[in-house]
């Protein structure tokens, strides 16, 4: 396939992919921190209010599923307006349509909240698997905002961002199972920083990791003469089909 301006793979460099994971990096801490001392803030409250000790209200309270649930809600959700607006003003001539990825960043938040309040509610009496539940919450909010992203940047791949996005998904929760693993014999109440902390920094650390490595490989790949993961378009593929017959007709007319 011809390359043309409007088909060329989205390229990077390994400054912009730095500096992007960079910037999602930062912005999964400051949720991360923000949403344990939010969360402990409120454990807190509860304790003066009902008196008794925090890590009881922690391990007993049937409402924690519902409070994780909207906290969660609601740091994806700005979070992912945080980054559409940066992205928007330091890379505008590529993510320049704010209004329509942020519009599909709230139809997202709220597909992904509603299909997990079922899940959330039915392991509230285990906080060790609720607080899983909550890391595959913000693991889904970034997984699909990130694609989202990438593709309204050109749909055309986003068969290779996916990849991308995956890949760093991967990297996530492999590493996500092991700082779990490695407290699981403690109780969850002693290791609620872990719990909370770590899934923001991960998914929001790793997954456009894996999208600016997908970038850097895809563009060596288009370079030296490969572009196996186009998705060609509709038109594309009927013009695609009427060249061939049009040659086939001229194979047939040679022949004759």
């Amino acid at each position: 396939m011809t390359a043309t301006r409007d088909n060329i793979p989205p390229s990077t460099t390994i400054g912009t992919t730095l500096t992007k994971t960079f910037i999602w990096l930062v912005l999964g801490a400051i949720l991360g921190f923000a949403f344990f001392l939010l969360l402990t803030i409120v454990g807190d409250s509860a304790n003066m209010i009902v008196g008794g000790d925090a890590i009881g209200w922690w391990s007993s309270n049937p409402l924690i599923s519902i409070l994780l649930l909207i906290v969660t809600l609601i740091s994806t959700f700005v979070g992912m307006a945080i980054l559409i607006a940066t992205y928007s003003m330091l890379y505008g001539d590529e993510y320049y349509d704010f209004g329509s990825m942020f519009r599909y960043t709230v139809m997202t938040n709220i597909v992904i909240f509603i299909f997990l309040i079922p899940v959330y509610l039915v392991f509230m009496s285990d906080l060790g698997s609720l607080f899983f539940v909550m890391a595959l919450h913000v693991a889904l909010a970034v997984y699909v905002g990130s694609m989202q992203l990438e593709m309204m940047v050109n749909p055309h791949y986003s068969i290779s961002a996916s990849i991308g996005a995956t890949l760093g998904l991967v990297w996530a929760m492999l590493i996500y199972g092991v700082i779990i693993a490695a407290v699981s014999r403690s109780p969850v109440q002693d290791n609620l920083h872990r719990y909370i902390i770590w899934p923001p920094i991960l998914m929001y650390g790793l997954i456009p990791l894996g999208i600016g490595v997908r970038r850097a490989i895809y563009t060596r790949m288009y370079e030296s003469g490969s572009d196996s993961l186009y998705l060609a378009s509709p038109s594309e593929l009927a013009q695609a089909a009427t060249a061939q017959d049009a040659a086939q007709e001229d194979d047939i007319n040679v022949e004759m």
